[in-house]
């Protein structure tokens, strides 16, 4: 028998399901059997429930006329042979080590029910971890913490011992659409004494358009209700009520609260519904209100709430919330003036003050981050010196890759100069020690990438104080993409970098893209501008490949996307028909990159890249990258102009193809495979020879 029962009710979702399966399929932990339960669906999700059954004999499928999730989860529950239950949400999927980390909690620590972290997939992503507290490690304690959120109320990051659900006949509440994962686990931890938290996110749980979590909490209220009332009378069968009543009233305090609050922020004029109000105060006195005010964790306003309604004046919280969604409407008459006022303010306050940035970056790094200023390099030698200030000390790869390409060319076009790196956290902290090094002689070069313009206010804040603490320095911003917004801010900020960039008497802007040039012409005409492609289009890396299998998917879920979760899931579900092999990375990690570790980490994604049969993203170092590891790709565009534009330098590769249409994206991947994957690095050294042509050049003009 198999140790672990996965179950897998499967409705409609032929685009989610194979990216689903084959999740699953990776598992390292192997003694697993999966039930999928085709629960009545109209499209193609049957058939590849069978195609998956025929290709690994532990797939076992079974169809039935539609009775909703709960049922088709009750029938995996009744099909199940293995010790253990994970159920899994078809259109979501786990990661390789999912079930063996779970079970490892389960299995390794005597518990009976194990829970992990997982991710939020939807723009921009979200990470949550089980915030569990050591202390309460027996049922009541378990049973609060459950009801307080401090572990989700999904059932798909957790674990269940299946003896427990069959000596127990726990099923799900059929023909409910909102809290049957609420009252499940409410019903197991009446039975459980020891839970394991993985706190590592090992779910990816898929936020959809028109999904049923998406509905307004004034909708679930009644389904609350009646499913509160369907708790007590289970309670009271298994004999518990007396002793944990007061948990179904924390319980049900929560759910309350996001029904007030939608409420407030959607119809703060309609009437409270009284029939509703009355019975919710018979829900309170019947479970005890007076002892839910005991449990410190409970945030304000549910106490405040139940304090109301135990004293008889329900209608007293509804009125405080109506009066507060008045005032925001009130407010909202501001409007533009309004926010201007707002983003000038904090414009002010934050993103001009490098002040504000050093004492944080103290703080968190304790000022031990001096190494820099001991280096031989700073003293006055023979040779001139460069100063590349700037350069990224956070998790997106493609600007290390910007940093890594800089230092090569540097390297090779510059060798009788000595470099200097100040990332940008050594800049903030230590701007006024490095006024006492560098000399008027310096030359000052200034990262490159996509941050010049409103997106990223916290990059600019420091080329704008670099820039404004040398002026008298021949300074080079290597190339870059500008954007602004629409918002009314960007009109103070325009005027402000053009007081900065056009008031600099010996500044080169680089562009990286024809748009990003136009906009330099066009706000810093009194600064000598240059276009050139990305820097990372010159990279060269020692990772090396000796093969290529599958596709690499590396999509991003920032606010720079404008793909939607289904397209992802229409992009993921090509690949899948096409190759066996399909995995997903990022560009951006999940941990800070310091500079001491930047060309390890970098190889690491580029040997992803050279492994790889074909590439498909939206992320624009994800596209050059691909190119310089002569990688067939296919790019979407993204939120601004960076891949539509910076893919006109690479438009003649025949092997990287810019996707405007899904639909196309099929016929553009036989595209891409067909062509020969050739790229030449020195293509684009005619552009960069501008570069070293300022710099070299004396006060006079000459070389």
């Amino acid at each position: 028998m198999p140790e672990v029962s996965i179950i897998i009710p499967v409705y409609n979702v032929e685009l989610y399901l194979r990216h689903c399966l084959d999740s699953v399929l990776a598992q390292t932990f192997r003694d697993i059997e999966a039930i999928l339960v085709d629960d009545g669906s109209t499209d193609d999700s049957g058939k590849i429930c069978d195609e998956y059954a025929e290709k690994d004999a532990r797939f076992r499928v079974v169809h039935q006329e539609n009775a909703g999730l709960s049922g088709a989860r009750n029938t995996g529950i009744e099909k199940a042979r293995g010790s253990y239950l994970y159920f899994l949400d078809s259109d979501d999927w786990v990661e390789r080590d999912t079930v063996e980390k779970l079970y490892e909690g389960v299995a390794g620590s005597g518990g009976q029910y194990a829970v992990c972290g997982y991710y939020k997939e939807a723009k921009p992503r979200g990470y949550f971890s089980p915030q569990m507290r050591p202390e309460a490690d027996n049922r009541l304690g378990n049973l609060l913490r459950y009801a307080r959120k401090e572990f989700s109320y999904a059932v798909w990051n957790k674990l269940y011992r299946r003896s427990i659900v069959i000596e127990n006949n726990l099923r799900f509440y059929e023909g409910e659409k909102y809290v049957e994962d609420h009252a499940f686990n409410l019903k197991y931890l009446l039975f459980c004494e020891k839970v394991s938290v993985i706190r590592a996110p090992l779910y990816h749980y898929r936020i959809r358009e028109g999904q049923i979590t998406a509905e307004s909490p004034e909708k679930r209220l009644p389904t609350y209700i009646e499913d509160t009332k369907k708790l007590i009378e289970d309670f009271k069968s298994y004999g518990k009520y007396e002793e944990y009543k007061e948990v179904l009233a924390v319980h049900f305090a929560a759910r309350f609260n996001e029904y007030i609050g939608g409420l407030a922020k959607d119809k703060f004029l309609c009437k409270p519904k009284s029939l509703l109000i009355k019975e919710i105060k018979n829900l309170y006195r019947e479970t005890g209100f007076s002892k839910v005010l005991k449990h410190a964790p409970l945030i304000k306003k549910e106490r405040l709430f139940l304090a109301l309604l135990g004293q008889g004046n329900a209608g007293a919280i509804i009125g405080c919330y109506r009066l507060y969604a008045l005032l925001r409407r009130v407010m909202s008459l501001w409007g533009k003036t309004k926010y201007c006022l707002r983003e000038k303010i904090k414009d002010l306050v934050l993103y001009r003050s490098i002040w504000l940035k050093r004492n944080y970056l103290r703080y968190i790094q304790k000022d031990n981050d001096t190494n820099f200023l001991s280096d031989q390099s700073l003293k006055i030698g023979t040779k001139p010196r460069l100063f590349l200030i700037g350069t990224p000390e956070y998790e997106n790869v493609g600007d290390h890759a910007i940093a890594v390409a800089e230092k090569q060319y540097l390297g090779k076009e510059l060798a009788d100069y000595s470099l200097i790196e100040v990332t940008e956290n050594e800049a903030v902290l230590h701007l006024r020690e490095l006024k006492k090094y560098i000399q008027s002689t310096d030359i000052i070069l200034l990262q490159g990438g996509g941050n010049m313009g409103s997106e990223y206010p916290d990059q600019e804040m420091i080329r704008k104080h670099v820039i404004k603490a040398f002026p008298d320095n021949k300074t080079v911003v290597f190339p870059q993409s500008v954007f602004f917004s629409d918002k009314p801010i960007n009109h103070f900020r325009k005027k402000e970098m053009r007081s900065y960039y056009s008031g600099h008497i010996n500044l080169l802007l680089c562009a990286r893209e024809r748009r990003s040039y136009e906009i330099m012409l066009e706000n810093f005409e009194e600064c000598k501008i240059a276009l050139m492609p990305d820097m990372a289009f010159r990279l060269q890396s020692a990772a090396k490949a000796s093969k290529r299998n599958g596709v690499l998917i590396c999509l991003r879920s920032d606010k720079e996307s404008i793909l939607s979760w289904d397209d992802k899931a229409k992009i993921n579900c090509i690949c899948r028909q096409r190759f066996n092999n399909v995995s997903e990375s990022d560009t951006c990690i999940d941990y800070r990159v310091k500079k001491e570790n930047r060309e390890k980490i970098l190889d690491q994604i580029v040997m992803r890249f050279r492994s790889s049969e074909l590439v498909v993203t939206d992320r624009l170092h994800g596209m050059i990258l691909a190119a310089v590891t002569e990688t067939p790709c296919v790019a979407f565009s993204n939120s601004n102009h960076k891949i539509v534009e910076s893919f006109e330098w690479i438009k003649g590769l025949g092997f990287v193809r810019l996707c405007d249409n899904l639909e196309r994206l099929g016929d553009l991947i036989s595209a891409a495979l067909s062509c020969a994957a050739e790229y030449d690095r020195t293509a684009f050294d005619e552009y960069y020879d501008a570069i070293t042509l300022f710099i070299r050049e004396n006060s006079n003009g000459q070389n």
